[in-house]
């Protein structure tokens, strides 16, 4: 079981894929128990086949055997039980090669659910949504610079940091991130379905429905309070930017009018023009601090709220690493997306080292990406995080094509040994 006491601050859980073992084959990796996984690859040295091996020791290895539910008992259902008594912020991301079962250890099947399932299920079971608190959740992603919700036809959103330094998704227009209550296992499933047929998949160096893009699902428990608190700020919202679109259009307007009539003198401080543009921005202003306040009532009803609504759970798919190596073969497309990606994973790498430093953690670098901006809430000291690192070793007949598996694993497990560094 990962231990959460553990003094790493991201802890990291290597999960190997199920593969049938031709007879007579020998594996390319070993696991010594419990935590630590061995790769042994072949490098040529004067024309000799050579094994080099490559130890990794991790919080957890979980082989082949491990089922859905063993998984997600030793790896998630301690952070679910941080949440829920502690009111920690938690997320768990998937990171591996394209078929490597990210997407299966996170949503599964429906014989055999994922880690995303499982703790939705664990969570319906035990808050009490008859007593004016809801399970909500939301799904979206982020392709390149862009973010999009996978449940809403206006999905297109942009990133916004308030006056508290809070990271909000936007539509244009003042519309939020849309955010869906759940009250069965069945509502969970029909939006999880609805979401996964939005998400963006392109041609990988793997597979040609590889998954382009970070694919995010936020759980929260939040309560009726919290829900109308939240509703008078996007009002406010909406309302500051109609106000803003009106004076600007009236503003632009009578400059035009004036400076046609009287020339720059019209513009001088002091002239009726420089005062009516004084008084049309007092709508404004009062409707901005409008906006102030409600914003703090709702810090302070967040405040006094019970522990598992001041947390929350992410569980992060993330966009498939085969695409580190840009080709010739590549659109200029294809070779943005793979830019960004890169760039992406690079962010959320640094993020995760700032917090292992020493003795306090350093400014976080959450900025450097879209990813590491909708998630800064989880970059923070105290959080819970945990990489599952998914690997998939198969032997073939193609000896070349086994030593590309153990390169891949490779790249997997230096990058997951990078964001595990201890305090």
């Amino acid at each position: 079981m990962v231990n959460l006491n553990r003094k790493s601050v991201v802890k990291v859980a290597a999960r190997l894929r199920p593969n049938e073992l031709p007879a007579g084959s020998q594996l390319p990796y070993e696991v010594v128990e419990p935590n630590t996984i061995i790769l042994k690859e072949q490098k040529i040295a004067r024309g000799d086949s050579i094994e080099k091996k490559h130890s990794f020791t991790f919080n957890q290895v979980l082989q082949e055997s491990a089922t859905q539910e063993q998984v997600y008992a030793t790896t998630v259902k301690p952070m679910v039980d941080a949440w829920i008594n502690q009111g920690k912020h938690a997320a768990v991301f998937a990171y591996g090669f394209t078929g490597t079962g990210k997407s299966h250890s996170l949503f599964g099947t429906e014989e055999q659910p994922g880690l995303v399932v499982l703790a939705a299920q664990e969570l319906l079971d035990r808050v009490d949504t008859t007593s004016g608190v809801s399970l909500r959740v939301s799904m979206y992603e982020i392709a390149g610079d862009s973010c999009f919700d996978l449940l809403a036809e206006k999905n297109r959103l942009k990133v916004r940091t308030d006056v508290h330094g809070n990271i909000h998704l936007r539509q244009e227009g003042g519309g939020s991130l849309s955010r869906h209550v759940v009250t069965s296992m069945s509502q969970f499933l029909s939006l999880w379905t609805s979401a996964m047929k939005a998400r963006r998949v392109g041609s990988s160096t793997v597979h040609d429905a590889s998954s382009r893009s970070h694919g995010i699902v936020d759980m929260q428990v939040i309560s009726d309070e919290l829900v109308e608190a939240e509703n008078r700020i996007l009002f406010s919202e909406k309302e500051l930017i109609r106000l803003s679109n009106e004076k600007d259009d009236i503003l632009k307007a009578r400059i035009k009018e004036a400076y046609e009539k009287e020339g720059p003198e019209a513009l001088a401080p002091g002239t009726a023009l420089a005062e009516e543009m004084t008084q049309l921005g007092v709508p404004y202003e009062e409707a901005s601090r409008a906006l102030d306040e409600e914003r703090q009532a709702y810090l302070t009803l967040l405040s006094e709220a019970p522990a598992v609504q001041q947390g929350g759970f992410s569980f992060i798919d993330m966009a498939g690493n085969d695409w580190e190596k840009a080709t010739a073969t590549q659109t200029t497309l294809a070779r943005a997306e793979h830019a960004a990606i890169n760039s992406s994973l690079l962010a959320v790498k640094e993020c995760f080292r700032a917090l292992a430093t020493v003795p306090t953690p350093a400014r976080i670098p959450f900025r450097n990406s879209p990813l590491t901006q909708v998630l800064k809430r989880h970059f923070a000291p105290g959080s819970l995080l945990l990489m599952l690192a998914t690997l998939t070793l198969p032997v073939t007949s193609d000896t070349e094509a086994n030593q590309t598996y153990v390169r891949q694993s490779l790249n997997t497990l230096s990058y997951a040994k990078l964001v595990q560094n201890k305090k």
